[in-house]
């Protein structure tokens, strides 16, 4: 059993997640997608991020019809500490050792990865899928002053020919809170869910 490793705030998940996940499993890139929200995004600190219990329910919402989508909760577990990366996938890997994961990352996250925790580490271990996202997809020859070249080549080779959706959660989180349609980026669940709970919400959202 293969499995991509599909971390991210998710705050809001939206289309372009169920899309980006959908094509790694036709092109037969992984048996099943486990997504892994994000407790402590480290990328994240000093900005405000919604709520986990939140995040984690509009996953749910999201991925409820897709039988080969996964969500794990495993970050939640660690709540005092950063949700590093190279932390989760070798728990993962510790408590399924018959379940080979791989690690799903977006082109503009393959552009910084030299700056995560223990990186090299990272990418010693575990295999990477990276989805390209607009104007972020970085040369070889930007990579190599942080890589070795082979590595940089090994890295850049992992990005998929898919197409480029410029959708982002925090797009939608704007439009949201200047009450404009949302209805083609996110699932209407979770459209009801951010009205319920006026998630994201100034003037509110329009059911």
């Amino acid at each position: 059993m293969r499995k991509a490793v599909f971390g991210g705030t998710f705050d809001p998940p939206h289309n372009a997640h169920i899309m980006i996940a959908s094509t790694v499993l036709s092109m037969k890139l992984a048996d099943k997608v486990l997504f892994v929200p994000a407790f402590n995004p480290p990328h994240k600190t000093g900005q405000v991020v919604t709520e986990y219990s939140h995040r984690l329910e509009m996953l749910k919402l999201t991925l409820k019809d897709f039988s080969d989508f996964e969500i794990s909760e495993i970050e939640s577990e660690y709540p005092d500490k950063p949700s590093y990366s190279l932390d989760t996938m070798r728990e993962l890997s510790a408590r399924f050792p018959e379940t080979s994961f791989v690690l799903l990352i977006g082109s503009d996250s393959l552009r910084q990865l030299h700056t995560w925790h223990n990186a090299h580490e990272l990418v010693d271990e575990f295999d990477f899928i990276i989805y390209p996202r607009p104007d972020e997809i970085p040369s070889e020859t930007e990579l190599i002053p942080f890589w070795t070249e082979k590595k940089a080549h090994s890295l850049r080779k992992r990005l998929l020919k898919m197409p480029v959706s410029s959708v982002s959660s925090s797009e939608i989180r704007r439009k949201i809170f200047e009450n404009k349609s949302v209805d083609n980026l996110i699932n209407a669940d979770v459209k009801c869910y951010i009205c319920t709970n006026r998630i994201y919400s100034g003037g509110g959202l329009t059911t």
